[in-house]
């Protein structure tokens, strides 16, 4: 890909940079990939990888050349390029691929245009930019490449640092283009802009970024080995744990924190030892107990179910997602992707699987389903027309242009919806034209007002890009504000509240202790005697139920979704066939342990 003489024949003078050293990692000699006599779609590939590997490069310096529009932004880039790092061509037949750190580490010396391009398109990704990398023919070979960016009616922004001038390109006789609209399994666009998901890891575990792997391979014709699906398996449910762990409310209405971090230590603490498959499969007999508790084991079309909301503000789904980990375990081991199935097919159908079951997105999709049922902001009320006919919407006094408006509101939010977090339209469809006068929750006495809040903020994130769709298809009302950023956007949420519903709603804080954080596996020594504080002896189940009676009185805000993880907890304390389902063993008839550290035992897994 050696760029023609007839461009960026001499040397200039670039500005030393020494200002800017701070923004950038220290780099490393051998932080750069080498390609000897590769074709271009090899190298183009391999580009993509180093701005995805090493996108942290530049994710200082992005925001300092961002401009008050596109057009300013992308040559503020190509100007600090420019002026700042040296060419030089590589030398011929081999192609050196630096990370953006190493390029600043030798702009003095000077990199080749494929540097150029990669150091570009990291800060442009870090900026929510999608865009190109044009690969162009001169004189019979393919040559040069540089970054094109979009803009509109098919026209772009050309980013090329080896010519003198920005936004031009010089006449080509072919090219091909290798489209940057993704990062780590991420779309861009979504990083950054207007009315963004602000919680980027959150996104990252709702749309699967730790399977990127599996499906760039796919794409690329090639078959993803076992160790590398174990290994994203492996990598999701250590990114879930530790999401969970940071952010406790994330799963408050859906088991709570203490439960879910337990369930998941267990699987990461055996994942990479010869108890792996025993470990998943107590925890898929976990599930199917809570399921049969909570009355969602039998549900018809379950597969459809995308979480309703009990009496209590809790969700109410199917929780399947130890037992999916176990079966896309099982396929990799039997190695079934590699008899008669099309490349990636049952991975990919696996890992939809398991994002779908995951318990974040669960929460997120069961709050989104009730923040439109509740009529959120008003999302439903705007949002419902788009369900009509132009001749039904007329009947109801709405105008053409705001039946269009809504249509193009809701096929973004859909979008959302049923692409991001795997929902069904037809449940969205059914939750917006039930919620869009919302006057069956006034006074919302019966669902328990700390549960129904916290659910519906942890699907905060989504529901600000819901807003800002409302908001750009011009639906908002005058004087109707609408915060880009979460924690606006809560405290809009309570104020929202307190107005519809006449009163103040304190969201319970959930709290995880370093217990519950990092669960001890292995119960205390079955000699141990326990009793209670005046040295009472006390049977297991009795101690629990006291415990819980002191738990509700010292948190009165937690009682409504308490009830439902003690119901769970007692049975699984006093019930021997529940017991035995998960392998725990019959209730103790004297006392032979010491209580566990959690505040609210949900499960005991030895």
């Amino acid at each position: 890909m050696n760029t023609l003489g007839l461009i960026a024949t001499k040397r200039r003078n670039i500005q030393s940079g020494l200002e800017y050293d701070h923004l950038f990692p220290v780099a490393k000699m051998q932080d750069d990939v080498v390609i000897r006599d590769g074709n271009v779609k090899d190298t183009v590939h391999l580009m993509a990888d180093v701005v995805n590997k090493y996108i942290d490069d530049t994710k200082l310096i992005a925001p300092k050349l961002k401009g008050k529009n596109l057009e300013q932004t992308c040559r503020n880039i190509w100007d600090f390029v420019y002026d700042h790092i040296q060419y030089k061509l590589d030398q011929k037949g081999l192609e050196q691929l630096r990370r953006p750190a190493r390029s600043w580490y030798d702009r003095i010396s000077g990199v080749d245009c494929d540097c150029y391009s990669i150091f570009i398109s990291s800060i442009l990704a870090n900026l929510g930019i999608p865009h190109k990398f044009r690969i162009t023919k001169y004189e019979g070979d393919w040559q040069h490449v540089y970054v094109a960016v979009p803009k509109s009616q098919g026209s772009h922004y050309l980013m090329d640092c080896v010519v003198d001038e920005f936004n031009y390109e010089k006449p080509y006789t072919e090219k091909f283009e290798y489209n940057m609209t993704t990062l780590n399994g991420l779309p861009i666009a979504v990083l950054s802009g207007p009315d963004p998901i602000q919680d980027e890891e959150l996104y990252g575990i709702l749309t699967g970024v730790d399977f990127a792997e599996i499906d760039y391979l796919e794409g690329m014709g090639k078959i993803p080995s076992d160790e590398q699906e174990l290994r994203a398996i492996y990598n999701h449910l250590v990114r879930t744990r530790d999401y969970i762990m940071e952010n406790p409310k994330s799963v408050l209405t859906s088991g709570g924190a203490a439960a879910h971090l337990q369930m998941l230590n267990y699987a990461i603490d055996n994942w990479n030892t010869p108890g792996r498959d025993k470990a998943l499969e107590i925890l898929e007999q976990e599930e199917e107990r809570w399921n049969q508790h909570n009355g969602v084991s039998g549900l018809d079309g379950e597969d459809d179910d995308d979480g309703e909301i009990n009496g209590l503000g809790a969700i109410k789904a199917r929780k399947k997602f130890f037992k999916n980990i176990k079966e896309a375990v099982k396929k990799v081991g039997q190695g079934v992707k590699k008899v008669g199935q099309k490349v990636g097919e049952v991975a990919k159908k696996a890992v939809k699987a398991i994002v779908r079951y995951n318990p974040l997105t669960l929460a997120v999709r069961g709050g989104f389903l009730l923040a439109m049922k509740i009529n959120l902001l008003g999302f439903a009320k705007k949002l419902y027309p788009a369900y009509l006919s132009e001749s039904e919407a007329k009947t109801r006094g709405i105008t053409t242009d705001k039946w269009q408006r809504a249509k193009n509101a809701l096929a973004k939010v859909e979008k959302l919806f049923v692409g991001t977090l795997q929902g069904k339209a037809e449940n969205m469809k059914k939750a917006i034209m039930n919620g869009r006068a919302a006057k069956q929750f006034k006074g919302f006495g019966e669902l328990g007002e700390p549960a129904t809040i916290a659910t519906v903020v942890a699907s905060a994130a989504p529901l600000i890009k819901v807003a800002g769709e409302i908001k750009s298809a011009g639906l908002t009302e005058k004087g109707e504000d609408t915060p880009a950023d979460e924690k606006g956007f809560i405290q809009k949420i309570k104020e929202w509240w307190k107005k519809s519903f006449g009163k103040e709603t304190a969201l319970a804080p959930e709290t995880v202790s370093d217990a519950e954080k990092a669960p001890d596996e292995k119960a205390e020594s079955g000699d141990a005697e326990s009793g209670d504080d005046k040295g009472n002896d006390k049977p297991e189940g009795e101690g629990f139920i006291s415990k819980v009676g002191s738990f509700v009185k010292e948190n009165p805000g937690k009682t409504a979704i308490g009830i439902a993880v003690i119901g769970t907890a007692i049975a699984l304390a006093v019930s021997p066939k529940a017991r035995k389902a998960v392998g725990l063993g019959a209730v103790p008839k004297r006392k032979h342990r010491k209580p566990k550290r959690n505040p609210i035992p949900i499960m005991n897994l030895n």
